[in-house]
C-alpha cells in the first residue's frame, strides 16, 4: 500500500514538472532564471499540499517540515530542480520528488523525529561556472566574495541575478541540529545499467577542481602571416587539450577523471588568427592526492606547450573542493533496508558531484541511485524508468522512517 501511495504521488509530480522549462531542445532551467523558478514554485505549492510548514533561508534554499519533536534532531531529504541547459526531467528532479513524496507518507504517520524536505539553489555549475551554491550556503562554504566574483555568460555577478529574485548570495548556516541528510539520485552513469542492479548505495562523492585558462596569443591576418611567424592561441590550446585528455586516460585507474568542455575564442572571425583562448578545465576524483597529482601534470605540461609555442597563460581557479566519504552507518542502513523489502543493492561511488557532499559538513550522510537509461544524463534523452524512481522512493522512505523512530 505504502509503495502505491508513492508511486501515485511521484508519478504526478513527474508528469506536472515534465511540462515545465521545456523547449525543443530539452530542458533549460538555469539557477535563477525564470524556469527554475517556475519549478521552484511549483514544488513550494507541492510540499504545502503535503501538510508540511514551508520556509526559505536568505539564498532561497526551501525547507518543508513535518510536525514532531522539535527537540530532536530532523531527518532531511532532498535535492535540487535547477539544470544544465538542454538537460533532462531527472537530475534532481527524482531526488526532490521522491523526498516531497516520503515526507507526505511520513507526515501522516506522526513519528517522534520530525523530516524535513531541503530543495537546493544552484546545484549545477552552468550559469556561473560553480556548483552547488546553495548546499555550501546551508554548510557556510560560500566564499566572501562569491557575489561578486561568480559571473554569468552575459557578465551579472551571482549577487546582481540573487537580488532580482529576492536573495542574497551569501553563507546562510543551517543552524539546526541534523540527525542524517539522504539523497536520492539518478546515477547519471551506467555501472548500475551494466550490473544489472537496481539500486546504488553510494559510499563516497568524487569532487571537482575547476579552472579557467585563458592562452593568450597574437592576432594576426590570416591570409599574410607566415605559418612560422604565427602565435595561434587556438592551435596551441588544442594541442594542451589533447594532451589533457592523454594524462587523463594513462591516470584512469586511479579513479580521476579530466574534462575540458567550455572553449571561447577571440576574435573569432574566419579571416583571423585566434589571438586569445579561453577554456575550462574540469578535474574530478575521490582521491585529494590523485585529483592533486593529475593536476601537477596538467599544468606543467600546459607551460611546456606554451613555450613552445610563444603564448602566454594565465590559469584562474574556480573551485577545488574535496570529496568525501559517505556515512558508513547509513550506507548499512540502506542495504539492510533493501533487504526488508526485497530489494537488491551494490556499494559505489558517485562521479558527478551532488548537495550531498557538502552536507556531509554538517550531518551524516546517505545516498541512493536509480539506474540512468544507457547511462545517459545532462543530455534530453535522460530518462530512468518510473519503477526504479519508485523502487528509489521506496527504499528512502524505509530508512527516513527507521530513521525518525528513533
Amino acid at each position: 500500500m505504502t509503495e502505491t501511495l508513492l508511486k501515485d504521488r511521484v508519478e504526478e509530480m513527474m508528469t506536472a514538472l515534465a511540462k515545465l522549462g521545456k523547449d525543443e531542445r530539452g530542458y533549460t532551467r538555469l539557477a535563477f532564471s525564470d524556469a527554475d523558478m517556475e519549478v521552484r514554485s511549483y514544488l513550494i505549492g507541492e510540499m504545502e499540499r503535503a501538510g508540511l510548514t514551508v520556509r526559505e533561508d536568505a539564498f532561497g534554499n526551501v525547507f518543508a517540515r513535518t510536525r514532531g519533536n522539535n527537540a530532536l534532531p530532523a531527518v532531511l531529504i532532498g535535492s535540487h530542480a535547477d539544470s544544465v541547459p538542454q538537460g533532462g526531467n531527472y537530475d534532481g528532479i527524482v531526488g526532490i520528488v521522491g523526498a516531497i513524496a516520503v515526507a507526505e507518507k511520513i507526515a501522516s504517520e506522526k513519528l517522534p523525529r520530525p523530516v524535513e524536505v531541503v530543495l537546493f539553489m544552484a546545484e549545477e555549475s552552468s550559469r556561473f561556472g560553480v556548483a552547488n551554491l546553495g548546499s555550501k550556503a546551508m554548510a557556510g562554504m560560500l566564499p566572501e566574495d562569491a557575489a561578486s566574483f561568480y559571473k554569468d555568460s552575459d557578465g551579472k555577478t551571482l549577487g546582481e541575478v540573487m537580488a532580482e529574485r529576492g536573495f542574497v548570495a551569501e553563507n546562510a548556516p543551517y543552524k539546526k541540529r541534523v540527525r542524517a541528510f539522504l539523497e536520492l539520485h539518478i546515477e547519471q552513469g551506467g555501472i548500475l545499467e551494466s550490473q544489472l542492479s537496481p539500486l546504488g548505495i553510494v559510499t563516497g562523492i568524487a569532487a571537482p577542481h575547476r579552472y579557467r585558462l585563458t592562452i593568450g596569443g597574437r592576432a594576426d591576418h590570416s591570409g599574410t602571416t607566415p605559418m612560422n611567424l604565427r602565435r595561434d592561441a587556438l592551435t596551441g590550446a588544442a594541442d594542451m587539450l589533447l594532451r589533457i585528455e592523454e594524462l587523463a586516460q594513462a591516470n584512469a585507474r586511479k579513479g580521476v577523471v579530466a574534462t575540458v568542455g567550455q572553449l571561447d575564442v577571440y576574435p573569432n572571425a574566419m579571416n583571423v588568427v585566434p589571438g586569445k583562448v579561453t577554456m575550462s578545465i574540469d578535474l574530478r576524483g575521490t582521491d585529494e592526492d590523485n585529483i592533486n597529482s593529475l593536476c601537477i601534470a596538467i599544468l606543467e605540461n600546459v607551460d611546456a606547450i606554451a613555450q613552445k609555442r610563444n603564448l602566454a597563460v594565465q590559469l584562474e581557479t574556480l573551485t577545488e573542493e574535496e570529496p568525501a566519504l559517505l556515512d558508513e552507518g547509513l550506507v548499512a542502513l540502506g542495504e539492510y533496508c533493501a533487504g526488508e523489502i526485497g530489494e537488491r543493492t551494490m556499494r559505489m561511488a558517485s562521479g558527478a558531484g551532488h548537495d550531498a557532499l557538502y552536507m556531509t559538513r554538517i550531518a551524516p550522510v546517505g545516498m541512493i541511485f536509480v539506474p540512468s537509461k544507457n547511462g545517459i544524463s545532462h543530455n534530453p534523452a535522460e530518462y530512468t524508468e518510473m519503477a526504479d524512481i519508485v523502487r528509489g522512493t521506496n527504499l528512502l522512505y524505509h530508512m527516513v522512517k527507521r530513521l525518525a523512530e528513533e
